[in-house]
């Protein structure tokens, strides 16, 4: 920065109206609103519809369930226990999530949901793929002896943990996912305040809660005199906490109801 040039951080206090949801963040730094709070710090656009819609891309960590583990690859001969490392075991999957996502040279846990200490590395050296199945050639990283009451006998999943690529090998297959499309919908929130005029009309200590009326999402202050609500007092009434409750936990729903009056 040179002398006298100003920037977007040496305007003095309040020079700047920043947005209430970043007044929010002030107001409530550890509190109340801070799904809220943290969003006023993310970009933003308008939409010009009530249904919006983004695209989404999955995410590439892998884990499903196997269906069986098998030492030949005719899943002829089911494991019987004692592998050792460099053994190759062939782990049968039916689970249609992970096709097409696991590849030659990942790195897999195999492992038993009801007893973790099972847990084995391994590399997949092979993938063979069916129309309702895929079955991994697994040469084993360590020996399955981890637990002292269970072993691969019981895997029943698995968990992709990494790639395994030797120097100067050739470059492995690719895996392409296709993003998903998802939509919402916008959302109307609605909280009357309400004074009476005698109220209004009553001399205070402080500005009085001059409010005139809020119309599509704007509040509209008395034109001269008191500055009206504090903005404290807007964001309470408003209910902050029930914006982040309704974004976390609200389902998408329509309603295409004319409303007569």
């Amino acid at each position: 920065m040179f002398l006298g040039m100003r920037g977007n951080g040496d305007w003095v206090a309040g020079q700047r109206p920043l947005n209430w949801r970043q007044k929010i963040l002030k107001l409530y730094p550890n509190g109340q609103a801070p799904l809220t709070a943290m969003l006023s710090m993310m970009g933003s656009s308008r939409v010009d519809d009530p249904e919006f819609n983004w695209w989404t891309q999955a995410m590439t960590s892998v884990d499903g369930a196997v269906a069986g583990v098998y030492t030949i690859s005719d899943l002829s001969v089911a494991y019987a226990g004692g592998g050792v490392i460099g053994d190759t075991l062939f782990i049968y999957v039916t689970d249609a999530n992970v096709f097409r996502r696991v590849r030659q040279g990942h790195e897999i846990l195999l492992r038993d949901a009801s007893d973790y200490r099972v847990d084995v590395v391994g590399k997949i050296t092979e993938v063979h793929r069916g129309a309702a199945h895929e079955v991994y050639a697994v040469r084993l990283l360590e020996n399955d002896n981890n637990s002292p009451t269970n072993d691969l006998q019981d895997c029943d999943c698995f968990k992709i943990i990494g790639n395994i690529n030797p120097e100067g090998g050739e470059m492995p297959d690719a895996i392409a996912l296709n993003p998903e499309k998802v939509y919402n919908y916008t959302q109307i929130f609605r909280t009357p305040l309400s004074i009476t005029r005698t109220a209004r009309k009553t001399r205070l200590r402080r500005p009085k809660p001059k409010l005139s009326r809020c119309t599509h999402g704007r509040w509209s202050w008395p034109s001269g005199g008191e500055s009206g609500l504090r903005i404290s007092e807007i964001t309470a009434n408003l209910n902050v906490p029930l914006w982040v409750q309704s974004t976390l936990f609200a389902s998408t729903c329509l309603q295409t109801v004319m409303i007569s009056r």
